[in-house]
């Protein structure tokens, strides 16, 4: 997709385990979004795929004062008020241990949320994007998600809000109760649609949904989303899609449905 570029000098680049998405938006003007979805080589290293992308992207190539690269990976919660920051590396490993390949372990800082998001990237290609681009900074995808969450969830008195977010093979359930902030989240491996219902289910009977006044939110591509809130309803009936395009009336990224929600919100609000 190419629309007329009106002088922006911000790249965003979201990583996931099978595209990486090139974008450049200018949230001054309408019509000014160029994006390119690279798809990923499942045979080879996402690190060797991204210097693929590096060459053969034309997005990708300038000089940017800012290079924003949203990372989707597990995340894991921490109370703000208990982080230390030289404690972070080993507390997501201890979560999600590494394996054989060396990680980066980043942060991001959610204060009206009074929470830490922690989260990782493969080293070597955490190099080859800070080596391409030294003013690059990571954030987790969930990052805009859950402040974007946070708000839907604010006029709640007496409910409370599920929100489950579909990203490939990883389910996200980030949960709100009442106006005492977030008060759950976990990511999960679920490559089926039964699987991320046993999960979604698991963790809805862990925070005691209320059938009758909770509600839960799917996001996530089509007809995935439509095939789990199916299967959802038959248990919690108050189960509703999120839908880009009837939450933001905004014609230019309305249409992008190659665009992950969180990367819409991102390039919309800039959480």
């Amino acid at each position: 997709m190419a629309m007329t570029l009106a002088g922006s000098d911000t790249l965003y680049i979201r990583i996931s385990a099978d595209k990486i998405i090139f974008a450049r938006y200018d949230r001054i003007k309408d019509s000014t979004l160029n994006y390119c979805v690279f798809a990923a080589n499942p045979t080879i290293s996402l690190g060797a795929n991204m210097r693929s992308a590096l060459t053969r992207v034309s997005l990708a190539k300038g000089d940017f004062s800012i290079v924003h690269v949203s990372v989707s990976s597990p995340v894991t919660l921490v109370p703000l008020n208990e982080f230390d920051e030289d404690d972070a590396a080993e507390l997501y490993q201890y979560n999600y241990p590494a394996g054989l390949s060396p990680q980066v372990v980043y942060f991001d800082t959610l204060p009206r949320l009074n929470a830490i998001l922690l989260f990782a990237l493969d080293r070597d290609l955490a190099n080859i994007v800070t080596d391409t681009y030294p003013s690059a900074t990571f954030h987790s995808t969930l990052t805009p998600l859950v402040l974007h969450f946070a708000e839907s969830s604010l006029p709640v008195a007496s409910s409370g809000k599920l929100f489950a977010n579909i990203d490939g093979d990883m389910m996200t359930l980030v949960a709100f109760r009442s106006s005492s902030g977030i008060s759950l989240l976990n990511s999960y491996r679920a490559c089926t649609i039964d699987d991320k219902l046993y999960y979604l289910l698991s963790v809805a009977k862990a925070w005691k949904v209320v059938a009758q006044t909770d509600e839960i939110y799917l996001v996530g591509p089509r007809p995935t989303a439509d095939q789990l809130q199916e299967k959802v309803r038959v248990y919690l009936p108050n189960c509703f899609l999120v839908k880009p395009e009837e939450v933001f009336n905004r014609h230019v990224l309305r249409i992008s449905r190659e665009l992950p929600y969180d990367m819409i919100i991102l390039l919309l609000r800039a959480y």
